[in-house]
């Protein structure tokens, strides 16, 4: 649960998260912005693009708002103000920032309260750059864009910095797309039709 007195200019400055967020407003209103997820990989190699603007890292609003030929390659995709009952989806790694600047007098916006669901695919290894990096372990090759200490057994290593943020932009979003929602519901020997797509998506993708 989020609460926020109105009139706050940055009631969350600009960052991403690491899982889809489900936004449901329950009293007074909240002004979002949600930006298309930076393409800076090349510069800063480093940086999880699923924690930009937290820790050392920096995301200023006015970078966002520079557009696709900007620093950050970003777009504004959606800017938009929830009021009781609005429910808004931010898919994980897509930048956002909110405040609660109204421009209206009614007393019913004084507080803004809304709640937050996650749905934490990446937090559990649940996406093709993960299976990935598994497939190629278990047949003794190694992985090229996992980070140099990816092997040690530290549940800190982090998988989505280093090399697989310099790759281009539309296969490194489709290595760490989320694996179907039902993919831990099926077992691979009593449903091959469904396993054998993803397998072939990934090979396709390593081949790329």
């Amino acid at each position: 649960m989020y609460v926020t007195a109105r009139g706050m200019r940055t009631s969350a400055p600009p960052h991403t998260d690491r899982q889809d967020v489900l936004v449901v407003q329950m009293e007074g209103a909240k002004r979002w912005r949600v930006f298309t997820p930076p393409t800076d990989g090349d510069v800063k190699p480093n940086a999880d693009p699923f924690a930009r603007g937290k820790g050392e890292d920096s995301l200023p609003l006015h970078t966002l708002l520079e557009g696709k030929e900007g620093r950050l390659g970003t777009e504004l995709l959606m800017d938009v103000v929830t009021r009781e009952g609005d429910v808004l989806f931010i898919p994980a790694g897509f930048p956002h920032t909110t405040d609660t600047v109204e421009d209206t007098d009614d007393a019913d916006y004084d507080t803004s309260i809304h709640l937050t669901f996650n749905i934490d695919t990446h937090v559990w290894d649940l996406d093709n750059l993960s299976v990935r990096n598994v497939a190629l372990r278990r047949s003794g090759v190694k992985d090229v864009l996992a980070p140099p200490s990816f092997s040690s057994s530290n549940a800190e290593i982090n998988r989505y910095i280093g090399k697989v943020n310099q790759l281009p932009t539309n296969l490194r979003s489709q290595l760490i797309d989320a694996l179907p929602l039902e993919f831990l519901d099926v077992t691979p020997n009593d449903n091959p039709a469904f396993v054998d797509p993803i397998v072939k998506y990934l090979e396709m993708l390593h081949s790329m």
